[in-house]
């Protein structure tokens, strides 16, 4: 049996690098942020376009990482996926937090600078678990590659996901100490990472590794894009 086509999207405004410490034993492949046409671009439309750097159309594995975890359902609606697995992210907006629709009617952030951002990132940083210097540079020069519209078209799409239902092929990976999602809205999650923050994927790499190749019948091997 060939093995599966797993793509990755990342967290919002993130890239595989975040993926460093993970190891699949199959083809992965990592579906990259693309700029939104403008702030009003809906997110059916940004997801099709996502989905042009999909190569394969069976066999797929789609697994999200927090804002990567809502596109990931929804490309589930347009497609065929054999397993959707979220991690440190949500499946309906029941479980959003009531902080982004603050961001949204208050939208402070969008009058941030990456000069304010670098000064009051040890306060940002606490929420994504970020609690060295090297893992807030580590985090920061990834999220200044992306440009204000789509930080700011992003925290709109999470504020105003009316997802009510998701399908049976999905697993949830979700941290107890994850202050972005936190972990008393989410419902029934397959694996809770103990002690892990919304930088889980880093901080709790060897769990996930341990119960993804488990879950999916795997060999371990470190990623490759």
């Amino acid at each position: 049996m060939n093995p599966p086509n797993i793509y990755i999207i990342p967290g919002l405004g993130l890239n595989e690098n975040l993926f460093f410490k993970w190891k699949i034993n199959a083809p992965v492949h990592f579906i990259n942020w693309i700029e939104p046409l403008s702030i009003e671009e809906s997110l059916e439309e940004y997801t099709t376009r996502m989905m042009e750097q999909m190569h394969h159309k069976e066999n797929i594995i789609l697994i999200g990482m927090s804002f990567g975890g809502v596109i990931a359902q929804e490309i589930g609606k347009m497609m065929a996926i054999d397993q959707i697995i979220l991690v440190s992210s949500i499946k309906t907006h029941h479980e959003c937090p009531f902080t982004f629709k603050i961001m949204k009617m208050l939208p402070l952030f969008q009058w941030s600078t990456p000069k304010m951002r670098h000064r009051t990132r040890k306060i940002w940083g606490r929420y994504f678990g970020l609690k060295t210097r090297e893992a807030l540079d580590f985090f920061e020069e990834m999220i200044e590659q992306r440009s204000e519209l789509y930080r700011t078209w992003g925290i709109k799409q999470i504020a105003e996901w009316k997802n009510e239902t998701y399908p049976d092929n999905l697993l949830h990976i979700h941290g107890d100490k994850d202050l972005v999602f936190p972990i008393y809205k989410i419902r029934n999650p397959d694996l809770i990472l103990k002690g892990g923050t919304h930088g889980a994927v880093v901080t709790h790499a060897d769990q996930i590794n341990t119960f993804l190749n488990e879950k999916l019948k795997l060999n371990t091997v470190s990623v490759e894009n």
